[in-house]
C-alpha cells in the first residue's frame, strides 16, 4: 500500500507541469496570424489560429502522452477546416454554404473547444488533489520484444472474436465491443517499446501495416493506427523542434493525400463490400477485399485529387449539420431541457438488464433536429450531428457550454487515473489512449460518448489492476535493457531546491 508521501517530495505544482511552446514557435505562430488578416476570412482565421495554443497547453503535460491534446487539436481541426478551406478559395465562408447560420455554428465550436479545454485543466487538477504523479521523460521499455508481439497477436485474435460474438446478441454487444478495442493497448505498447528501444523496426512496419489493412473494412478506419503511431512519437520524445515541425507538417500531407484518395474510392469500394445490399456489413473475404481495393486504386490518378481534397474537406469538417441545427432549433423544434445528454447516460445501461432499450441511430437525431433526411440505417450508413450541436438542442447557446465543461472534466479525470496508477510509465499510457482515443471527435454523438467513457474506464481499469501485472512480469523475462535518452530540459520541476522527475521511471504517489 503505497503512502502519503513527506511534503519535500511532492511533485511540483501542476501548473509548472504543462507543456511550455518554445520561443521560435511563438514567432512562428505570430506571424501566421498576422498573415491570416490577409485572407478572406481575417478575423475567423485569426480567432482560429488563436484557440489552438490555449488547447494546448491546456491539456498537454510535459513528457507524458499527449492524448488528450490531440483530441482536443482533431476537435480543433473538425471546427476550422470550413474557414481555412474558404480562405484556399478566396472565398468569405459564408459563401461557401447554403447555410446562413454556419459563422455562427463555427463560433459556438470555437468557445464550446476551449470550454473543453478548461473542463480537461479543471479534471486534472481536481484528480491531482487524491493522485500524485510525475512525468520523467522517459519510457521503461526494457521489455522482452518478442513475447510483447505474441501477446498483441493474442489480443488482436481475442478481439476479432469478441467482435464477431457481439453481432450474437444486442444484450451483450455494448460490453463485447468495449473489450474488442483492448488489443490497442498492446499496439501501442508495442510502438512505444520499439520507438524507445531503437530495436525492431521492422516490426513496427510490419504490425502498423496490418493494422492499416485489417482496418480496411466497411468504415476503413486505416487513420487510427497511425494516429497511434503520432502519439507513440510524441510520448517518446515530446520535444518541439524545428525538424520535428517539418516532418510532422511531411506526414501531415501524407496523411492528406491518402485521404484524398480514400474519399475518392470509397463509395465504391463500400458498394463491393456489402454486395450492393445497403447493409453497414462486409460481406467478402479480406482477399477479395484487398483485391478490389488495388483495382479502384489502379484506376484513380491526380485528376481526381481537386475533387478527392474538396470532398475531404467536407467530410472532415462538422459544423454545417451544426449550422442546420441553428436554423431548426428552436424555431421548428423547441430546446430539449436535456434530453440527449440524459438518453446518453442511459445507455450505461446495458441491454442485459433493459431489453426494451431503445436503439440509437445518429441519422434519427439529425433528421429530428435538422429537418434533413439524411441517410440512416436502411440506407448503410449512419450521420450524426455531433455532441456540441446536441449540447445545443438540449440547452441553448448558453447552457450547451456546461455538459462540455463536464465531459472536459471527465476527460481530464480519466486521463489522471489511468496514467497515475503504480505501473510502468508505457502501461498507463497505453491504457489512458485506448480508454479516450474513440472519444476525439466533434462527430461523436453526447448519446454514446458517455457510455463510451465510463465503460472504458470500468474495463480498462479492472484488466489493469488485475491483468497487468502477471502480464509485466512475464515481459520482463529475458528483456534488453533500453537504451539511455536525455531528459528534455527543464521536464523536472523544481521544489525546495530538489529536482523532482528521475530518468528511471515515473513517480507514482497514490493516497
Amino acid at each position: 500500500m503505497l503512502k502519503r508521501p513527506a511534503p519535500d517530495a511532492l511533485p511540483a505544482p501542476l501548473g509548472s507541469l504543462f507543456m511550455r511552446l518554445p520561443g521560435w514557435l511563438w514567432r512562428l505562430f505570430t506571424l501566421t496570424v498576422l498573415l491570416s488578416l490577409a485572407t478572406a476570412n481575417p478575423l475567423p482565421t485569426a480567432l482560429c489560429l488563436l484557440v489552438l495554443p490555449v488547447l494546448i497547453l491546456a491539456s498537454w503535460r510535459r513528457g507524458e502522452v499527449p492524448v488528450l491534446t490531440f483530441g482536443l487539436g482533431w476537435q480543433w481541426l473538425e471546427v476550422t477546416l470550413p474557414v481555412f478551406w474558404a480562405d484556399v478559395q478566396g472565398l468569405p465562408v459564408t459563401d461557401t454554404t447554403l447555410l446562413p447560420w454556419v459563422g455562427k455554428a463555427i463560433w459556438l465550436s470555437l468557445i464550446g473547444l476551449v470550454v473543453l479545454a478548461a473542463g480537461v485543466y479543471a479534471g486534472l487538477r481536481i484528480s491531482s488533489r487524491r493522485w500524485r504523479w510525475e512525468a520523467s521523460g522517459s519510457i521503461d521499455a526494457n521489455w522482452n520484444l518478442s513475447r510483447l508481439f505474441r501477446l498483441y497477436v493474442a489480443a488482436s485474435l481475442a478481439s476479432l472474436l469478441l467482435f464477431a460474438l457481439s453481432g450474437v446478441s444486442e444484450a451483450i454487444r455494448q460490453p463485447l465491443l468495449t473489450l474488442a478495442g483492448v488489443h490497442w493497448v498492446f499496439f501501442f505498447l508495442l510502438l512505444l517499446t520499439v520507438l524507445r528501444s531503437k530495436r525492431g523496426y521492422p516490426l513496427l512496419a510490419a504490425v502498423t501495416g496490418w493494422e492499416i489493412v485489417a482496418s480496411l473494412g466497411f468504415w476503413s478506419g486505416f487513420k487510427t493506427p497511425l494516429f497511434y503511431l503520432v502519439l507513440a512519437l510524441f510520448t517518446v520524445d515530446s520535444r518541439l523542434t524545428f525538424k520535428r515541425l517539418a516532418v510532422g507538417s511531411a506526414f501531415v500531407v501524407a496523411l492528406i493525400f491518402l485521404g484524398c484518395v480514400w474519399t475518392s474510392i470509397k463509395g465504391p469500394y463500400r458498394e463491393f463490400l456489402n454486395e450492393g445490399t445497403g447493409q453497414q456489413a462486409v460481406l467478402v473475404s479480406p482477399g477479395q477485399r484487398v483485391a478490389e481495393l488495388g483495382h479502384l486504386l489502379a484506376g484513380w490518378s491526380l485528376e481526381d485529387l481537386p475533387d478527392g481534397l474538396e470532398r475531404l474537406a467536407e467530410r472532415i469538417s462538422y459544423v454545417e449539420y451544426f449550422a442546420a441545427v441553428l436554423g431548426y432549433v428552436p424555431a421548428v423544434v423547441p430546446y430539449q431541457n436535456g434530453l440527449i445528454w440524459r438518453t446518453g447516460v442511459e445507455n450505461l445501461i446495458p441491454r442485459l438488464f433493459w431489453p426494451g432499450k431503445p436503439a440509437l441511430n445518429d441519422s434519427d437525431i439529425t433528421r429530428r433536429y435538422t429537418g434533413i433526411m439524411v441517410s440512416g440505417a436502411n440506407e448503410g450508413t449512419s450521420i450524426g450531428i455531433g455532441y456540441m450541436a446536441e449540447s445545443y438542442v438540449d440547452f441553448g447557446p448558453y447552457g450547451m457550454f456546461v455538459p462540455i465543461f463536464l465531459l472536459g472534466i471527465l476527460w481530464g479525470g480519466i486521463y489522471a487515473y489511468f496514467v497515475s496508477r503504480p505501473h510502468p510509465a508505457a502501461v498507463n499510457y497505453a491504457f489512458a489512449v485506448t480508454a479516450l482515443m474513440d472519444s476525439v471527435s466533434v462527430e461523436t454523438s453526447a448519446t454514446k460518448i458517455v457510455a463510451g467513457l465510463v465503460l472504458g474506464l470500468l474495463f480498462l481499469g479492472l484488466l489493469l489492476r488485475y491483468f497487468m501485472p502477471k502480464v509485466e512480469a512475464w515481459l520482463s523475462a529475458g528483456s534488453v535493457p533500453a537504451p539511455e535518452l536525455p531528459v528534455e530540459q527543464g521536464l523536472a520541476g523544481e521544489r525546495g531546491g530538489k529536482a523532482v522527475g528521475s530518468t528511471k521511471s515515473l513517480q507514482h504517489l497514490n493516497y
